[in-house]
Order: C-alpha cells, then sequence, then structure tokens
C-alpha cells in the first residue's frame, strides 16, 4: 500500500509539474485556517494579521495585514539558518510601505526588504539597536497596486537576491534579472528567521521556503504550479 502511494505521488508531481526540493523547510497556502483568524503557522502577530479572502478571488484564502506589525514570523527552525529559497504571492491595495524581515535574530534585530511607495524602488534596510540603518542597496523597479505578484528571495548569509515577477507571468526565475541584490553592502546578520513587518493593506499566498536546487523545472515555475494543486483541491 505504501509503495503505491509512493508511486501515485510520483506520477502526479509529473502532472501537476511540481518542483523536487532537496529540503522544504515551510510551507503555507493558509487553506487549512479558518478565514478571520490568525495564520496558525505564523507567530507573533496575532492581532496584526489574520486569514482573509483573496482580494481577488473569494475563492482563495491568504494571510491579510490588518494592524501594522513588526515581529511576524513563520513558526519554523530557522534560526541557525544562513542558507535558503523563499518564494511567496504579494498583493499591496494600499500605497505605503510594504516589507518583509530577513535573518531575524532576535526581535528588532534582522533585515528588512522594503518597497518603497514613493518612487517605485526595493530597498534593503536593517533594524537595529532601535535603529533603521540604510538603505544599503535600492533599485527602481515599480510595481502596481491591485495586482498579485510572484517574489523570490534567495538567501546566503549576507548576500540576499530579490526576484519580481507578476504572478501569472511562467517565465522561471533563473531568467528574470534581479530587482534588488546585496553583496558585501553590509554584514549585520547572517542567520535567522523569516517574516513579516507590514503594514495594514498587505496580503501574502503560497509561501515556500526551502534549502538547494529545484531538480525539475515546474509547468509555470512554483507559483503557478502549486496554485493549481491548491485550486484542484479546492474544487
Amino acid at each position: 500500500m505504501a509503495r503505491a502511494c509512493l508511486i501515485l505521488v510520483f506520477i502526479l508531481s509529473f502532472i501537476v509539474g511540481f518542483p523536487a526540493l532537496s529540503e522544504t523547510i515551510f510551507m503555507d497556502d493558509f487553506e487549512q485556517d479558518k478565514e478571520g483568524e490568525p495564520p496558525s503557522k505564523w507567530g507573533g502577530c496575532p492581532q496584526d494579521a489574520v486569514v482573509s479572502k483573496d482580494p481577488v478571488d473569494n475563492g482563495n484564502l491568504v494571510m491579510g495585514i490588518v494592524l501594522q506589525n513588526v515581529d511576524c514570523g513563520i513558526l519554523a527552525d530557522m534560526d541557525n539558518l544562513s542558507e535558503y529559497v523563499a518564494e511567496w504571492d504579494w498583493f499591496w491595495e494600499i500605497s505605503t510601505w510594504h516589507s518583509m524581515t530577513i535573518h531575524q535574530e532576535k526581535p528588532g534585530e534582522n533585515y528588512h526588504l522594503s518597497r518603497n511607495p514613493d518612487n517605485g524602488a526595493w530597498e534593503m534596510w536593517a533594524r537595529t539597536g532601535g535603529g533603521w540603518p540604510g538603505p544599503f542597496v535600492t533599485n527602481v523597479q515599480p510595481t502596481e497596486l491591485g495586482k498579485w505578484y510572484r517574489c523570490q528571495l534567495s538567501v546566503d548569509q549576507a548576500h540576499i537576491v530579490l526576484k519580481v515577477k507578476e504572478q501569472d507571468d511562467n517565465t522561471a526565475f533563473d531568467q528574470i534579472a534581479p530587482a534588488l541584490e546585496m553583496n558585501g553592502e553590509d554584514e549585520t546578520f547572517k542567520k535567522g528567521k523569516f517574516g513579516v513587518n507590514e503594514n495594514p493593506g498587505s496580503f501574502l499566498d503560497n509561501v515556500i521556503i526551502y534549502v538547494g536546487e529545484i531538480s525539475v523545472e515546474p509547468v509555470g515555475k512554483l507559483a503557478t504550479s502549486w496554485g493549481g494543486v491548491k485550486n484542484n483541491f479546492r474544487r
């Protein structure tokens, strides 16, 4: 029976084009949670983030930010992790600063990847000792409100590369130019948790964090493949 199940999973992986990952650290599409409650796989944000309906697709559950938060992180063992890849869908409906946290060694100490609403730039800051040094690197790549984007963050200690594309763009990330890259401009943090430091009007979905290489290129890359699996299970 176990062998038959393994064969079925193997076959399905080819049908949906899902990638084989060397090690998956974290995965969340929020479908296991209840609308209006905090996401069960995230910590530090019980009043700041709730599971809500997708602003574009009411049949889809996502994580929505309702209050500004500073330490909302994934519940996974990343304290000593210095190298990984994170991918997620990101949607903004309000023109304000929207940010993710990288290498959170302890609350209030981390890198701060931000979308600047004033000039369409991506920026990398630090949050340490109550201050905000930076930005260490900045690059203009405009994005729009009211549209889902797929983001990929490749982290190797203080070498951090962000890539961004529209959610329905099937171009593989390895063919997309970085929206932002930090490599030696600052080395304050080199390990720690991944999370969110957000303002209201932001939504996340299909979050996955893994270590290693994707050995099989999925159909439509990770966001599209996982989205297909997710939609099929909902029907």
